[in-house]
C-alpha cells in the first residue's frame, strides 16, 4: 500500500438490512443520506412512510433522492412509452414518473418538513436526436433536498412518533458487514511544519511570467486557500481547514505569507524562483537531453552516436510496430548497454544532462 495517498480521516462503511418503513435510531442526525433509485421499487405503504421517517426523523442536513424520469422512456424502444404497451425499465418497479410528478411529490414533502428542494438529473440524449424530438429532460431525475436551519420541529417524544405514524426508533435493521478503509495517522505535525509543506508547493500554484528569461516570480503572488486544502498532503498533515488557517496566521507564517482577512486567500511574501520542466526523452525522439552547443563543441568520440541521434528521423514503415518488428527489437536491445554508457560518459565529463 502506497501511504503517501492515504486519506486524511477514517472513514467506515457499515451495510445493514432492513425495511424503509421500519425507522432505526442508529440513523438519526446524519449530515447526509443517500436514495438513488430506490422509491420505484417501494410498495406505496412503504412509499407513504417513507418522508416521514427520513425527513422527519432522521432529518439529515442533505438528502438526495433520484428515480427514472418516464419522459425519458421514449428513446427506449423496447418500452413503447406513450402506447397502451407501455412498460418500465425494470420488473420490479412499482412506478415511473415523469417530471411534474417527480417534482410534486418532492415539493409536498420538503414544504411538509422543513427542507428547501431543488432538481437536477443525469444523462441526456444525444445532440442529434434531441433535435428532433422535444425536450424530455434527464434519463434519471435527482431532487436535492436540504434543511431549513431556521425551522425548528418538535424533540423526539413519543407524541411526535405517533404523530408521523410511525412507532419509536429502536434498533430494527441487522448489521451486516463493517469495512474500515486505511487512513493517514501520523500526528503531531507543528505549525512550522505545515508552512513548509505549503512552501515546498509554492512554485507549483502559482503561474509563471510570460517571459521565459525570468528566473523568480515577484513577491505578492496569491494563492486561494481553497487551492491549498485540495492538496491531500496538506490535508493529511492538517486534518481540518481550521487548522490550517491556524498555521497561516501563526508567528511561523510571518514575513512568508499573509492571510487574508476573510481567510480565504493568501499571499506570498517572497521571490518564487521559476520551475523548469524538464521533458523526458525517449529513445525514439529526435530531440536529445544533451545540447546543441555542447555537442558542437565537443570533440569526445562518446558523442558521435548522440549527433548522429539527432539527426535520426525515423520513416512512417520503421514506426510502424508491425514492421520487421523481430529485427527492430534485436537492435534496441544491442543498443541499450551503449546509451547507457554513453550517457554515464556525457555526464562525467559535462556535469549536465
Amino acid at each position: 500500500m502506497d501511504h503517501a495517498y492515504l486519506r486524511e480521516l477514517p472513514v467506515e462503511l457499515d451495510l445493514f438490512h432492513g425495511s424503509l418503513d421500519q425507522p432505526d435510531e442508529r440513523f438519526v442526525g446524519f449530515d447526509a443520506m443517500t436514495c438513488l433509485e430506490v422509491i420505484e421499487h417501494l410498495d406505496p405503504p412503504v412509499l407513504a412512510t417513507f418522508p416521514a421517517i427520513v425527513l422527519g426523523l432522521y432529518r439529515p442536513s442533505l438528502l438526495i433522492v433520484s428515480t427514472p424520469n418516464a419522459e425519458y422512456n421514449v428513446y427506449f424502444s423496447e418500452l413503447q412509452y406513450g402506447t397502451s404497451n407501455s412498460k418500465f425499465r425494470h420488473d420490479d418497479h412499482r412506478f415511473e414518473w415523469d417530471r411534474p410528478a417527480f417534482q410534486e411529490w418532492a415539493t409536498t414533502i420538503a414544504s411538509k418538513y422543513g427542507y428547501n428542494v431543488t432538481f437536477t438529473g443525469v444523462g441526456i440524449e444525444p445532440m442529434d436526436i434531441r433535435k428532433k424530438i422535444h425536450d424530455v429532460g434527464f434519463c434519471s431525475q435527482f431532487a436535492i433536498f436540504c434543511k431549513k436551519e431556521d425551522v425548528l420541529f418538535p424533540s423526539l417524544t413519543f407524541d411526535y412518533f405517533a404523530q408521523l405514524g410511525v412507532s419509536p426508533p429502536q434498533i430494527r435493521f441487522a448489521h451486516v458487514s463493517r469495512t474500515t478503509f486505511p487512513y493517514f495517522e501520523e500526528t503531531g505535525f507543528t505549525d512550522a511544519n505545515i508552512i513548509q509543506e505549503i512552501q515546498d508547493r509554492v512554485p507549483y500554484l502559482i503561474t509563471p511570467p510570460k517571459d521565459s528569461s525570468c528566473l523568480v516570480i515577484p513577491s505578492g503572488s496569491i494563492i486561494e486557500v481553497d487551492e491549498l486544502w485540495s492538496m491531500l498532503r496538506i490535508r493529511q498533515i492538517c486534518k481540518t481547514r481550521t487548522r490550517l488557517i491556524d498555521a497561516l496566521r501563526s508567528t511561523n507564517a510571518n514575513k512568508i505569507f499573509e492571510l487574508s482577512a476573510d481567510g480565504q486567500k493568501i499571499a506570498v511574501m517572497y521571490e518564487v524562483p521559476v520551475i523548469e520542466y524538464t521533458p523526458w526523452v525517449s529513445p525514439t525522439s529526435t530531440a536529445s537531453i544533451v545540447s546543441d552547443e555542447e555537442l558542437a563543441t565537443s570533440s569526445d568520440d562518446d558523442c558521435k552516436e548522440v549527433k548522429q541521434f539527432k539527426n535520426l528521423k525515423l520513416t512512417d514503415k520503421e514506426l510502424n510496430p508491425q514492421h520487421n518488428q523481430t529485427q527492430f527489437q534485436q537492435q534496441e536491445d544491442q543498443s541499450t548497454q551503449t546509451w547507457g554508457q554513453m550517457y554515464e560518459d556525457v555526464l562525467a565529463d559535462t556535469g549536465t544532462w
